[in-house]
């Protein structure tokens, strides 16, 4: 399976590969298959459907191209977003079904191996499936861009900063493009070609002045270079620096005992950091809530309850 297949291709493949369509389910009893079978043509159409949502938002959030990368933490990552849009429990558990049924045709068609963690908990239903994470403290956020600064890649500092100080997704850090960032820094112009989920265009106003002088600095670096973006030459090496990037958070949160290292945490952080700046402007929760998510390129579906309390709540 190439790397470049689309996540319904890729969904359809995995369905296909692991021969999820059954005749009968006396035969699949009969047999010991019935865990990975399906029966009618639309329920098998809904499930490569509903899985190919999840290894689009997967990729989407993590960089991750192929359903064979996928792990527990991903899929987990999945469900506190749905828990996030305040979905109803019999959705949730809609894709519980699906995700473990896509867990055990990927391993029988051998994309995953016997002893790789199930993609759903055992306990599915628990808290920790889903408790929403917390982003990191503020203390937390300076302690770990503190400890980035010494690694002899100074990207992995820069793009830490500018997630933690304009909210950015990694994969829109790592494909920032010189054009986006306005003279003095303050201001972020981003479009499709910075990486934005879904193309969706957003401004971001920079308020941290150590991010302004970050990025300014990375800019002009660029510009003088050549480069049309601050850390890499071409889009194809997105992949690797974003690899790298993780390597190096996972190393300093252990570092630190830091029990999570996701690098959507400190998105997360500037988004309650955003959130208590308009509040204590004088902001309404709603207001607030609407200029957070603009801050972040949600859609407007993402402006709900549930996304201000996950981001407010310690």
């Amino acid at each position: 399976m190439g790397k470049k297949k689309s996540p319904l291709q890729q969904s359809l493949i995995l369905f296909k590969k692991g021969d999820a369509i059954g005749e009968s389910r006396q035969l699949a009893k009969q047999d010991g298959s019935i865990s990975w079978k399906i029966f009618h043509s639309t329920t098998f159409q809904e499930y490569v459907g509903n899985f190919a949502r999840v290894l689009k938002y997967v990729r989407t959030e993590f960089n991750i191209e192929n359903a064979k990368d996928v792990k527990q933490e991903h899929i987990i990552a999945f469900f506190n977003s749905l828990n996030e849009r305040g979905l109803s429990q019999s959705t949730i558990q809609k894709y519980q079904a699906v995700i473990s049924k896509a867990d055990l045709l990927a391993k029988k068609a051998g994309w995953r191996q016997e002893k790789d963690l199930s993609w759903v908990k055992d306990e599915p239903k628990g808290p920790k499936l889903r408790e929403n994470p917390k982003p990191y403290t503020s203390e937390e956020a300076t302690a770990i861009i503190a400890e980035l600064k010494k690694f002899r890649d100074q990207r992995f500092y820069t793009i830490a900063q500018i997630q933690r100080g304009a909210g950015l997704r990694v994969i829109e850090a790592i494909c920032l493009r010189v054009v986006a960032i306005n003279q003095n820094g303050d201001l972020l112009n981003l479009e499709a070609a910075d990486g934005t989920k879904k193309g969706r265009p957003r401004e971001v106003f920079v308020f941290d002045q150590q991010t302004k002088e970050v990025s300014t600095k990375w800019r002009n670096v660029a510009k003088t270079s050549g480069r049309k973006r601050l850390f890499i030459n071409s889009l194809k090496d997105k992949n690797a620096l974003t690899r790298a990037y993780q390597r190096a958070l996972k190393k300093v949160t252990e570092k630190l005992n830091i029990d999570h290292s996701k690098t959507h945490d400190l998105r997360r952080t500037f988004a309650k950091e955003r959130l208590t700046y308009y509040i204590e402007r004088g902001y309404s929760k709603e207001h607030a809530l609407s200029k957070l998510s603009e801050d972040l390129g949600h859609g407007r579906s993402r402006m709900e309850r549930g996304l201000l309390a996950s981001y407010l709540n310690d």
